[in-house]
């Protein structure tokens, strides 16, 4: 949130970060995790399957228009080596949103621009190298060049806008710089980016970006997930390097024994991938926060709750209250119960909160039997049977202890 515009003092940079980690603990924005109710230790393929394709934006490269005779979209080769050129230096992952340009009318803020240069060796074989300027002296007549630009559409964690993304060979005058003061009045739509139609005289680009012929690249934004865990950013890059090799080995023209090697080391990575993102996911779940419990299901016409109300921090199936199966995809603290946790981890959020609730009343002197009685339950006999030191649990659950301690 920004106090004062003028000089960007006050600035939490991770407002909406903190609020989206309240409601989902997966440090991925906007990515929530399928529930498999019979997946043993949430090893589920069909999870990490759309962990996956989530990812690498497989189900956006699959929606993507075919481009015209006249037109060459970038392969998704080359997409994925910018990518990952791109992840080193992490700048989406940590930045104070201060809209720099607007993009077909949308504000946004660059956060980085690179300019690649592809060219085709002798050998048949494609080399990307990033160049610090192109000019027509610079070009090689057997590549093209890729301009590159990192953008975000809002602060980091706002799932109100889309996510950081990587958008290759914008068209010109399609991105604009603009003046805080225009940043300041110009209202931000919260709805999808639409593309600014051209008409038919300004439909030529008049760049001077050189390729070796004149045929216009069309390519979708890449979504780029830069969570700020050190742990899942790490998975995201394994994720979108074990897609990389895996691309580049079925493109290979390799002998039989050869592609049995290749096929080996791709399942090896793939094994690896995926205990880190099993690993991480039970972590994910173990601590997310369930819903608060309300009487009816949320629809249109369900009135805005109370904001004062008590948090029971039920971790149980909400159709229990509810009588009806619940259907929210938002976050993981709605989808808690599904997952086939032992009774303790289970019941770990209920337990924390229980034992906060607690040592906030005897903070202020509440009598210990009235605290026990406003504070029981449907987990307490599960708590009785948690591995705690004697006066931590006698505390956690409202008893009476010494003085002399």
């Amino acid at each position: 949130m920004i106090n004062k515009v003028a000089n960007g003092v006050n600035v939490d940079n991770f407002y909406h970060d903190r609020v989206a980690y309240v409601y989902n603990h997966c440090p991925v924005y906007g990515f929530v995790p399928i529930v498999d109710e019979n997946a043993d230790d949430f090893k589920s393929e069909a999870s990490f399957k759309n962990f996956y394709e989530f990812i690498c934006n497989v189900d956006r490269l699959r929606k993507q228009d075919i481009s015209p005779s006249t037109e060459r979209s970038i392969d998704e080769e080359t997409m994925l080596e910018i990518v990952l050129d791109l992840r080193q230096g992490k700048v989406g992952a940590s930045y104070s949103y201060m809209p720099t340009h607007m993009l077909n009318s949308e504000l946004c803020m660059v956060l980085q621009a690179k300019t690649f240069q592809s060219r085709v060796t002798r050998s048949s074989t494609v080399i990307l190298e990033e160049v610090e300027e192109e000019s027509p002296t610079t070009a090689m007549k057997e590549g093209y060049s890729i301009l590159v630009h990192e953008i975000a559409f809002g602060p980091a964690g706002d799932p109100t806008v889309r996510p950081v993304s990587i958008w290759f060979d914008i068209k010109e005058g399609e991105l604009v710089e603009c003046t805080s003061q225009q940043a300041k009045h110009h209202k931000r739509s919260r709805h999808r980016l639409k593309k600014k139609t051209k008409s038919a005289s300004g439909s030529t680009s008049s760049s001077s970006r050189t390729t070796h012929d004149d045929q216009v690249r069309n390519t979708e934004p890449f979504d780029h997930y830069q969570p700020r865990d050190k742990d899942a950013f790490n998975l995201v890059t394994d994720t979108l390097r074990l897609r990389l090799k895996s691309i580049k080995a079925f493109g290979s023209n390799f002998d039989a024994i050869s592609r049995r090697r290749t096929i080996q080391y791709l399942e090896d990575d793939m094994e690896a991938v995926k205990f880190s993102y099993f690993r991480q996911l039970k972590y994910w779940v173990t601590w997310s926060w369930p819903e608060q419990v309300l009487q009816d299901a949320i629809r249109y016409d369900t009135d805005v709750p109370p904001v004062d109300g008590e948090y029971d921090c039920y971790v149980h199936d909400v159709s229990i209250t509810r009588g009806e199966k619940d259907c929210d995809d938002h976050a993981l603290g709605t989808k808690r119960f599904a997952y086939n946790l032992s009774s303790v981890i289970k019941c770990l959020p209920s337990f924390i909160w229980k034992s906060f609730i607690i040592n906030m009343q005897v903070m202020v002197e509440k009598p210990v039997p009235e605290i026990r009685r406003s504070s029981s339950t449907v987990d307490d006999k599960v708590f009785f049977n948690l591995k705690r030191l004697p006066i931590l649990k006698q505390l956690s659950m409202g008893r009476q202890i010494a003085r002399t301690r």
